[in-house]
């Protein structure tokens, strides 16, 4: 179904509202927003607003007014629930003067859902989630209860020139429906936008000044190109942004770039572009090789074995890991020696090395990873102060060893411990 719009309708520029008092409140970040900005940066639309509003009808109309000021989209998630505080559908059908019109379509899908997940028959109150503006194009919900829908500008009410796009505010609901519902709506109106394009290039090991410092040139503006450096937990991502009339120029412009940005930094910073990761980036390695890996933690509890097979096809390379906590399970699974702890400590350059070689003896694999440390906030000592942390990697060169000393809390210092493992693995195998 088309909207009738009295005019031509082009979308450029697109504000984000994110309703619910919970984000104002700290309890979620707004992912939703995240995720948009970039699809619709893809898509060649400029993004002039990201709002939150809490859960108040006069807030909420107050913020989309505002957001609709530069822009000719408005997207608006979360509200579409079926409780008391999910109040929308009211403020849309105010400010748009649509009368709110029951959905038949949409009830029933939602009775459907009901009964196939087992919960029994739909609740009346869910009711209410089938209102939807006159006129509107509603995007039926697959993946939760509330609809989504679309309001083209069509002269009336307070935004005569704005159009809404409203979807239900859960990611895993509301991420599926833009790029399969609402994306191919709007194609039609985002004919005239230019096509853009993104790329990130992940590097790890150096601060984001150095980094810097290395491709500051790259930071003179460019025609079609927007350059960003940003510091992340993961490591330093450099981030291009091409615009141009097609995709071939888009990823010309964003090849020639990378480039640009390859020559200027040792080929050991770079660990991946775009979704690639620590552990993907060492999967890959490991599987080129045909080799395989254990690792032997203490204070990261798993972690390092977690990002390995939270990657897709780990199997062909991760087959057993070790969380030896205790000095006891040090030296029973993994062979440590007694003599060895009772010397210097399980927080030791000497222990880091006997878990990793003991992990690979046992285990039988090519390279095992050992991490040992304080984590904190409790444990530390004037000699081994909380985010000392030793790590070791064990191959059939022998074992090379790194003295950490990091500055974060608990959560913090274990990951920054599991990443630093997974680099020094990645710059041994580089090096094969």
């Amino acid at each position: 179904m088309t909207p009738e719009i009295p005019f031509e309708w082009h979308i450029k520029r697109a504000a984000l509202l994110s309703t619910g008092s919970e984000i104002l409140q700290g309890q979620y970040a707004d992912s939703n927003a995240r995720y948009l900005a970039e699809k619709l940066t893809l898509a060649g639309v400029t993004v002039t607003a990201i709002i939150s509003a809490p859960d108040d009808p006069q807030a909420i109309e107050k913020a989309l007014c505002f957001a609709a000021a530069n822009a000719d989209l408005v997207i608006c998630t979360g509200g579409l629930g079926p409780t008391l505080d999910d109040v929308n559908r009211f403020v849309f059908e105010r400010v748009f003067q649509r009368p709110l019109c029951r959905d038949e379509v949409a009830i029933e899908g939602m009775g459907r859902r009901f009964l196939t997940s087992g919960k029994g028959p739909m609740p009346e109150a869910n009711e209410v989630q089938a209102l939807l503006p006159e006129g509107c194009v509603p995007l039926y919900n697959r993946w939760g209860t509330a609809p989504g829908f679309l309001i083209a500008p069509d002269g009336r009410g307070d935004l005569p020139c704005c159009g809404l796009l409203a979807l239900p505010g859960p990611p895993s609901e509301m991420m599926p429906m833009l790029d399969q519902l609402a994306m191919p709506a709007l194609r039609k109106y985002l004919s005239a936008a230019r096509i853009g394009g993104i790329r990130t290039i992940h590097t790890y090991g150096h601060p984001e000044s150095l980094i810097g410092s290395l491709i500051a040139d790259l930071f003179q503006p460019s025609p079609g190109i927007e350059f960003t450096i940003l510091a992340k937990q993961h490591g330093v991502d450099l981030r291009i942004r091409a615009m141009a009339d097609s995709q071939g120029e888009v990823d010309e412009m964003l090849a020639n770039y990378e480039q640009q940005v390859r020559v200027r930094l040792d080929p050991a910073m770079i660990y991946g572009l775009d979704d690639d990761t620590l552990a993907s980036a060492v999967g890959k390695l490991l599987k080129e090789r045909g080799a395989w890996v254990t690792t032997a933690e203490s204070c990261t509890g798993g972690l390092v074995a977690q990002m390995l097979t939270d990657v897709a096809g780990s199997s062909a390379y991760v087959g057993e890991c070790h969380v030896t906590y205790s000095n006891t399970a040090k030296t029973r699974v993994l062979g440590v020696k007694p003599e060895t702890l009772d010397a210097v400590g399980a927080v030791s350059e000497e222990v880091a090395i006997e878990m990793a070689e003991g992990a690979r003896r046992v285990s039988g694999a090519d390279y095992a990873i050992s991490v040992t440390g304080v984590a904190g906030p409790d444990g530390g000592t004037p000699g081994k102060p909380v985010g000392l942390v030793y790590i070791s990697v064990a191959g059939p060169g022998g074992a090379a060893t790194t003295k950490n000393h990091f500055q974060g809390n608990r959560a913090g210092n274990r990951l920054q411990s599991a990443q630093t493992a997974l680099n020094m693995i990645r710059l041994i195998l580089t090096a094969k």
